[in-house]
């Protein structure tokens, strides 16, 4: 049983991007308590491609900030962009908030009971913490070119999604992803083509 802890009782804000409140889950890094871009948990907030800290129109390999068109690869920004400028959290919300590593994301992900469930009329999933503190991840779909993608048929509120700060091990144009699908009750950490258009969810130490 999942307990809807205080955190989600939020006040109306007349602005987007309000740093997200820190919400201890009992794991070695705080969570916000909703997306860059977001003034309240069940918004989606901002899509960001990989190492990219503006949201975009179109979401593309080729308009990829760090693609080098000419020798048609991704250029060197480390393995690991946490806290760094590459870093959408960091350098949008500042205060010490930055992207969970993979490391941090497998925490959230094997450690916290996730529970499907919505948050007014949104979809998505409450995380529960060893500790009994709960936030919820809406399920937002992701970008890709000009069209935003919720699963194959293109249900809303399906799929949730958001970046971790850790490229992939096999690829360079891969970055490890959180993964929640609406009905399965299972999390996915996965890695994902890197120019895609996804949320990204803050941690503070």
């Amino acid at each position: 049983r999942v307990e809807r802890s205080s955190i989600l009782h939020m006040p109306e804000f007349a602005f987007a991007d309000m740093p997200g409140q820190c919400v201890d889950l009992g794991l070695s890094v705080k969570w916000a308590a909703w997306n860059v871009g977001a003034s309240r948990p069940e918004q989606y907030g901002d899509y960001f491609a990989w190492g990219e800290t503006k949201k975009k129109s179109s979401y593309t390999k080729t308009n990829h900030t760090h693609f080098d068109q000419s020798s048609k690869t991704y250029k060197d920004i480390g393995r690991n962009i946490s806290g760094t400028k590459y870093d959408a959290a960091s350098v949008n919300w500042g205060n010490g908030w930055r992207m969970p590593t993979l490391e941090e994301i497998n925490e959230l992900a094997e450690l916290c009971i996730w529970t499907d469930d919505s948050l007014g009329d949104v979809d998505g999933n409450f995380v529960t913490g060893p500790n009994g503190n709960s936030i919820f991840i809406p399920n937002t779909g992701y970008w890709q070119g000009t069209s935003k993608f919720f699963d194959n048929d293109h249900f809303e509120g399906h799929i949730g999604y958001f970046w971790s700060a850790t490229l992939g091990p096999v690829k360079d144009e891969e970055a490890y992803i959180v993964n929640c699908e609406l009905g399965h009750g299972v999390v996915a950490y996965r890695y994902w083509q890197r120019y895609f258009g996804l949320p990204v969810r803050p941690v503070k130490d």
